[in-house]
C-alpha cells in the first residue's frame, strides 16, 4: 500500500450519544501548537473509507500508516493556523467562495441547476454542510501551508521551448476533424408502429419538398418552433465526422451531400428518427495551432488557447513531480519540531 505521508483528508466523526469504550480511547496524541488526541473511532472510521476505497481489509502495518497520515494531518494544520498570516489565512470568506466555487462545478453536473447545500455535502462524501465546511477549510489550510513553504509549487515555470516541444510531438491530440453544418426537420418515434408513422410522414414532406432548397426552408421555418417530441420539428446543428454511435452509411450521406443541397429521408436508428437534412456549413479537418481557440473557458471566463492549455498541463505536471518531496520534508521538519513528546502513539491499540 502506497505509503500515506500528508492531506489524508480530515473529515469530522460525528458519533452518536452513546460511545463504545474502545472507541474514546486515544490512540495518539499530537502537540505542536496544542494538544490533539485521535481516538480509536477516528482511526475506525478513517480506516474503514481506506478499506472501502481498496475494497479489501488493511492489514495493522497499512492502519499504522493511515494513523500516521492523521498525525501529520493535525501536526500540519497546527502549522497552518499559527504561520499563515493575512492576506494567506483562510478566512470565512475564503471558504465560502471556495464552497461558492465547488456549487458551481457541481451545477454543471447538473444542467445548470444549483445544488444545494444537502447535495454538495453528500457529493464531498459528508453527512452535514458544517462537515463539509470543515473539511474545506483544514484542506484550504493544508494547501495554503504547503504554498507557503514552497511557493514554486504554485505557479511551476514552463519554458516556450518545452510548450512548443509537448506540441509537435503530441499533434494528433489537437486534431480537429472534418465537421458540417446543417438545418434539418425530424421525425421521431419511439415504437415500432410509431416508426412506420413517422417514415410516412417523412416521406410525404420529402415528396412535397422535391429537394427545392426554398420549399425546405419554408418547412423549417413552419415546424421551428415545435417541441422536440413533436411528430415533426425542425432544428439545427453541427456534426463532426465518425461520431461515435452514428452508422457509417448515415454519415457518409451527410459528409457526401454538397453544401446548400436537400438530402432524401435519411433513417438514424440510434435515436429513432428519421431527418430531412441541408448541409448550411463545411469545415474542413485541421489541426489547431498553439494560438487558437480550444474552445473551453477559463474559471474567469477568458477563452483557453492550446498555448495555455499546455501551459497549464505542463505546470500541473511539474507541480506533482514535486509534490512528494515537498511533503515529505514539511512533516520531517514538523515532526522535529513537535519532538519525541509531540507524537505519541499507543501502538498496542491499532490491532483492534
Amino acid at each position: 500500500m502506497k505509503r500515506m505521508i500528508l492531506f489524508l483528508r480530515v473529515f469530522p466523526l460525528f458519533a452518536g450519544a452513546v460511545f463504545a469504550q474502545s472507541n474514546i480511547q486515544t490512540v495518539a496524541t499530537v502537540r505542536l501548537t496544542k494538544t490533539e488526541a485521535i481516538t480509536l473511532g477516528q482511526l475506525k472510521a478513517e480506516v474503514e473509507k481506506m478499506e472501502k476505497l481498496a475494497g479489501r481489509t488493511l492489514t495493522p502495518e497499512e492502519r499504522r500508516e493511515v494513523l500516521e497520515g492523521m498525525v501529520n494531518n493535525k501536526l500540519v494544520l497546527q502549522a497552518a493556523e499559527r504561520d499563515l498570516k493575512p492576506p494567506n489565512n483562510i478566512t470565512d470568506n475564503k471558504v465560502n467562495e471556495q464552497i461558492n466555487l465547488l456549487k458551481s462545478q457541481l451545477a454543471q453536473q447538473q444542467n445548470g441547476r444549483q445544488p444545494t447545500d444537502a447535495e454538495l455535502a453528500k457529493a464531498l462524501g459528508m453527512d452535514s454542510m458544517a462537515a463539509a465546511r470543515a473539511a474545506i477549510k483544514d484542506q484550504m489550510l493544508m494547501e495554503g501551508y504547503l504554498l507557503l513553504k514552497v511557493p514554486g509549487l504554485k505557479n511551476p515555470q514552463v519554458s516556450d521551448k518545452e510548450i512548443t516541444d509537448f506540441y509537435n510531438n503530441n499533434k494528433a491530440e489537437f486534431a480537429v476533424p472534418e465537421i458540417v453544418g446543417y438545418s434539418a426537420l425530424v421525425f421521431g418515434y419511439k415504437t415500432d408502429a410509431e416508426k412506420q408513422a413517422a417514415r410516412g410522414r417523412a416521406n410525404q414532406l420529402a415528396g412535397e419538398i422535391k429537394g427545392n432548397v426554398n420549399t425546405f426552408d419554408a418547412k423549417i421555418l413552419q415546424y421551428g418552433g415545435a417541441q422536440e417530441n413533436a411528430s415533426i420539428a425542425a432544428g439545427r446543428g453541427s456534426l463532426p465526422r465518425n461520431y461515435p454511435g452514428y452508422p457509417e452509411e448515415f454519415l457518409k450521406v451527410v459528409f457526401t451531400l454538397e453544401q446548400g443541397k436537400v438530402s432524401e429521408v435519411l433513417d438514424l436508428p440510434p435515436e429513432k428518427r428519421f431527418l430531412i437534412l441541408k448541409i448550411t456549413d463545411k469545415y474542413p479537418s485541421r489541426t489547431l495551432g498553439l494560438n487558437d481557440s480550444t474552445g473551453v473557458q477559463s474559471p474567469d471566463g477568458k477563452t483557453v488557447t492550446v498555448r495555455m492549455y499546455i501551459q497549464g498541463g505542463l505546470a500541473q505536471q511539474k507541480r506533482m513531480e514535486l509534490l512528494p518531496k515537498a511533503q515529505e520534508d514539511i512533516i520531517a521538519a514538523l515532526r522535529k519540531e513537535a519532538g519525541k513528546d509531540g507524537v505519541k502513539i499507543e501502538a498496542a491499540l491499532i490491532n483492534y
